[in-house]
């Protein structure tokens, strides 16, 4: 059982990982990173100013 909870810890920290490299690099690159729609109106609001 404990190998269990091992594995989905694992998978947890891999998958908060994975999105934290995915903000990070989008946001290096000046992209809008709150949310994955299109016509994010956060991101609308920053390409009008």
């Amino acid at each position: 059982m404990r190998f269990v909870e091992i594995i989905i810890t694992a998978l947890v920290v891999i998958a908060a990982v994975y999105i934290l490299y995915k903000n990070l690099k989008k946001k290096s690159r000046g992209k809008c990173d709150c949310c994955s729609d299109v016509n994010c109106p956060h991101c609308t609001d920053k390409k009008k100013s």
